[in-house]
């Protein structure tokens, strides 16, 4: 289980974006490492984000 936080700044340089974009996206996940064999792992989880302008970003 965890948490992240990711710093997202965005900047075109072209007139269709006067200022850059910041956002920050916090986020949740869960994740588990299953030993299917001998050499064999399977790493395994699921991870939610937020992002200001589209909500809630989960898997379906």
């Amino acid at each position: 289980m965890g948490a992240a936080l990711k710093y997202s700044y965005y900047d075109d340089d072209t007139p269709a974006s006067s200022t850059p974009e910041v956002n920050w996206l916090p986020g949740l996940f869960v994740q588990d490492q299953l030993k299917i064999s001998a050499k064999s792992t399977m790493l395994s989880g699921l991870r939610s984000d937020f992002h200001r302008e589209h909500g809630v970003v989960a898997p379906l």
